[in-house]
């Protein structure tokens, strides 16, 4: 977020995407319910934004949430959910587990490419690679750690291409 956005207390626009962000948002007005403590308690929200990893709800109270709860959509979809940051009306929710919400817009071929390539079983191999005899050759383990910071900068790098919807 820019300084200017930082300091007026605005956000960024709809459709930006943060470093950390792995989806594209998509802006929704929807009606929807925070379901706290298994259903002990739920307060009412509207879905400002949603992706496939996470969404923005207001609250029309200052009200202050934290740690898990479920997303309780309009269609009867219930989301796990983590909250991530709190200014009092609005919540920044992380969803929890791999479902994709109906509403979250379709994954762009970047975000495919990166599910596969988080996939990608880099670590296993590399373990594998420790226990051969040839690990001890210093050019071998160098290539294990290379291939290991060329997945992770690839990921990254793709990451800060994912276009706002």
């Amino acid at each position: 977020m820019s300084d200017s956005l930082r300091m007026s207390g605005g956000t960024p626009p709809t459709g930006a995407v943060a470093p950390k962000r792995g989806a594209r948002r998509k802006r929704v007005l929807k009606g929807a319910r925070l379901v706290l403590g298994g259903g002990m308690s739920t307060i009412n929200c509207t879905i400002k934004d949603i992706s496939a990893t996470g969404a923005r709800v207001r609250v029309s109270d200052l009200t202050q949430v934290s740690g898990t709860l479920q997303l309780a959509m309009p269609d009867g979809e219930i989301l796990d959910a983590e909250v991530m940051r709190n200014t009092g009306l609005e919540i920044g929710l992380k969803f929890l587990g791999d479902r994709r919400p109906s509403l979250a817009p379709p994954p762009d071929t970047l975000e495919v490419v990166i599910t596969e390539l988080e996939s990608l079983p880099v670590e296993s191999l590399i373990l594998q690679i420790t226990t051969l005899p040839e690990h001890d050759d210093e050019e071998v383990a160098e290539a294990a750690r290379s291939l290991r910071l060329a997945k992770d900068k690839l990921t990254s790098v793709l990451r800060s291409r994912i276009k706002g919807w």
